[in-house]
């Protein structure tokens, strides 16, 4: 919760600045695709491990791995420059919202246990950066700075005696997350106060073993990975 409090007190600075300073309003709203393999692939990674131990444990046993995919992200915010000076509060959503990983395992005592993983996650990063401008139109911006992550990752599986380990067929753990991030931007002027941007942001962050609802497993989570997001800015000039 410290670093929560970090992040509120930075966005509370952040609105005063903006109160007292001319400069440039925008507030985002973006979409793209986000690896997140501090969520998804470490997870993946350990229930294809937790799968193969058995097949090769047990003779007869048939296993199809699970895939990762890339996640679908939205993200909304509100950024101030002022001459070079960049700054930005926002929000992430980051979920498998129709392709869902799933894999099975199968051995001579449990059929057909298909496994199915569903992760959410929610994201306030805190920017502080430099802004290059090449005219009024078009700019390029800096930033790095730190976050609050929200994750939740629930796995499922239907036959549960086939993978022991996991305990129950439904298993969720909740992590409550902090990190820094660094982020690359650019911005084009489409109309009078319309802009398109495109991102790419590079998350960082420490490893967090979190436990099951049941208590019966536990997880690893971390908030690393990268994401391109693209979207559109309404711009204000603020005197």
């Amino acid at each position: 919760m410290k670093l929560f409090r970090v992040v509120t007190s930075m966005a509370i600075v952040l609105c005063a600045a903006v109160s007292l300073t001319a400069g440039e309003l925008s507030m985002s709203i973006m979409a793209g695709a986000a690896d997140d393999r501090g969520l998804v692939k470490n997870s993946i990674d350990y229930l294809n491990a937790e799968m193969r131990a058995v097949e090769k444990a047990t003779a007869g046993t048939d296993v199809t791995e699970m895939e990762s995919f890339y996640m679908p992200v939205l993200s909304a915010g509100i950024s101030y420059i002022h001459e070079h000076m960049y700054f930005s509060i926002g929000w992430e959503y980051s979920s498998f919202m129709f392709l869902k990983p799933q894999g099975e395992i199968s051995t001579p005592t449990f059929t057909d246990n298909k496994l199915e993983m569903s992760v959410t996650r929610h994201t306030f990063p805190v920017f502080i950066g430099f802004a290059l401008k090449y005219d009024n139109d078009n700019l390029v911006y800096f930033a790095g700075g730190i976050n609050f992550t929200y994750s939740n990752i629930k796995i499922t599986q239907s036959n549960p005696g086939a993978l022991s380990s996991l305990g129950s067929e439904s298993n969720t753990y909740e992590s409550f997350m902090g990190g820094a991030q660094f982020k690359i931007g650019a911005r084009s002027r489409m109309g009078k106060n319309i802009s398109l941007s495109i991102e790419m942001i590079s998350y960082m962050g420490k490893t967090i073993r979190s436990e099951s609802t049941d208590e019966l497993s536990k997880a690893d989570t971390q908030m690393t990975g990268y994401e391109i997001l693209a979207g559109i800015d309404y711009r204000v000039r603020l005197f």
